[in-house]
């Protein structure tokens, strides 16, 4: 059975963005019923990197960018993201995943290189050398393993980010606005926050994908991004109406509580919370559509 364990040899990867259009089909609609989500704890979220002996500060920015490697992961409220691999929660018992607890247990649905296999293992947080560590524990016996990833800080300051019971340096804004490559999420489907994934429609349903963002008859190409604060954002968007040769540009506030979730702001108070759906758990024709050329 494949466990989540990474290369032996780093790989660099480099994300580079090009166009690409919507299809019609993206703009159809049928009613379905959504999933239950398990959460992790909001103090084992953000990037990790297993150091491997190495010195050194990794950054919650390094994920999704140049530095990226396969030391990398990325903790989100829903899963754990590997190089090439992603593990989704199947079961956090309650009594272990209070936000005061250091340690849980839990399972894990895992999905990579065209194979699929469960996992249970141990999360622990811990202190060492002033390092905010987390130690990953497997409880299969024919499989044994044990990780030990440091906590990757926030942009712009030497220690870790709001959740991990860092110091309260990570929360301040930066003094000014920092150009970003690309906004902190997941691409993919995102759903207005009070609908089900299941029952999405063309009215709550926007695609996030490599430079922009498009809803049922708007695409928007995102030409400047600015983060703001830890969790905010300012983005110059330039959209159209599907089929129109001109477009009108406008700044919209992005709020980013995590990688899978947001909220967003326009001139005109108009305000959008969505969060991330998994595409299999989409309507007919979303969950059918091939969108990874424009997501990746």
């Amino acid at each position: 059975m494949k466990q989540p364990t990474m290369k032996q040899s780093v790989t660099m990867r480099t994300h580079v963005g090009t166009m690409a259009s919507l299809t019609l089909a993206i703009l159809l609609a049928a009613p379905s019923h959504g999933v239950a989500k398990q959460l992790v704890p909001a103090q084992f979220q953000g990037v990790w990197q297993n150091m491997e002996g190495k010195t050194g500060v990794c950054k919650q920015a390094d994920w999704g960018t140049a530095a990226q490697t396969d030391t990398h992961i990325r903790i989100s409220p829903e899963s754990v993201d590997y190089h090439e691999t992603q593990c989704r929660y199947t079961s956090i018992p309650a009594s272990k995943a209070d936000s005061g607890s250091g340690t849980i247990r839990l399972t894990l649905a895992c999905r990579g290189e065209g194979e699929t296999w469960s996992a249970t293992e141990i999360w622990q947080l811990q202190k060492i050398n002033e390092q905010s560590m987390l130690l990953i524990a497997s409880l299969n016996s024919k499989h044994p393993y044990i990780f030990a990833y440091q906590q990757c800080v926030a942009a712009g300051n030497g220690t870790a980010p709001s959740g991990s019971g860092a110091s309260s340096p990570a929360n301040a804004p930066p003094a000014k606005p920092i150009a970003a490559a690309s906004l902190p999420l997941q691409r993919g489907y995102y759903v207005a926050s009070d609908t089900p994934c299941g029952q999405a429609s063309n009215a709550t349903l926007q695609l996030l994908r490599r430079g922009g963002i498009g809803a049922a008859r708007t695409l928007c190409e995102f030409k400047a991004i600015e983060q703001t604060g830890p969790t905010s954002y300012r983005v110059r968007e330039s959209c159209s109406e599907l089929g129109s040769a001109t477009a009108a540009t406008e700044t919209v506030s992005y709020e980013i509580a995590n990688d899978r979730s947001f909220t967003t702001r326009r001139a005109d108070g108009a305000d959008y919370n969505a969060r991330y759906c998994v595409q299999s758990s989409l309507p007919s024709p979303w969950r059918d559509n091939d969108i990874r050329g424009l997501i990746k």
